[in-house]
């Protein structure tokens, strides 16, 4: 099976992208599981770098990137220029935060027992991102950048609508020498979406679209036989 991006103003093909199978599904799951077991021992400055050079590979890909983005989702072409912009302006915030957010923090001995208390951050492992059409690279970045940051791996699952949003972002990581498998795209179909959000080796789920879709989300990461985390931002 397969999906065809429609250009909103022509109503023409665009792109189309073939599905994988379930097994296939399964074994991209598995992939992303082993890059994370070595990915988060990667000391966080070296991540911090990769995400640095991350940002210069995608800015050589925006001139390319505007016509290509208005195609997939129908915005005026000065408008798309101006959501990389944003998106790298937000980049460069979450990496200057993010030493101190990931710290280890100490909580004060009130109690005089002597004991040392503390909150670790640690990374949650595999986390899917289910990304919308609408300011694709400005909320991708708000899911990808932090969880690959804190050494988690990133299965990305962008909207049928702007599929070429997703393989530029992963181009531009690729290039920045993000090991193989910690960052991959899925083209997947609703069925082949509850698959991937079901799976017990799927760690904590990013959605952002409608109430609808995250109702969807939310009812098939409970049915997981694991327990994990999701993040719901729904409108419409």
């Amino acid at each position: 099976m397969s999906q065809t991006t429609i250009i909103p103003h022509s109503q023409k093909p665009l792109i189309t992208r073939t599905y994988p199978s379930s097994d296939e599904l399964k074994g991209r799951v598995g992939k992303a599981k082993d890059a994370q077991q070595s990915w988060k021992k990667v000391p966080l400055s070296e991540r911090i770098a990769i995400g640095r050079k991350f940002m210069e590979e995608f800015q050589a890909q925006v001139p390319d990137i505007t016509l290509e983005l208005s195609n997939q989702m129908g915005r005026p072409v000065r408008y798309s220029h101006l959501e990389c912009k944003t998106m790298l302006a937000r980049a460069d915030y979450l990496l200057n935060i993010a030493p101190k957010a990931l710290e280890d923090s100490v909580i004060p001995n009130y109690d005089n027992t002597g004991n040392k208390r503390l909150i670790q951050r640690v990374a949650h492992g595999v986390v899917l991102i289910i990304a919308p059409w609408n300011f694709p690279f400005l909320v991708m970045i708000n899911g990808i950048l932090p969880a690959i940051i804190a050494g988690n791996s990133v299965l990305l699952k962008p909207s049928p609508q702007t599929p070429l949003t997703a393989e530029r972002i992963a181009t531009a990581w690729a290039r920045a020498g993000l090991p193989e498998n910690v960052l991959q795209v899925l083209h997947l179909s609703p069925e082949l979406t509850e698959q991937a959000v079901k799976d017990p080796r799927v760690n904590y789920v990013v959605f952002t679209g409608s109430v609808k879709g995250g109702k969807a989300i939310d009812a098939a990461a409970a049915q997981s036989e694991a327990f994990k985390g999701v993040a719901l931002e729904v409108c419409g």
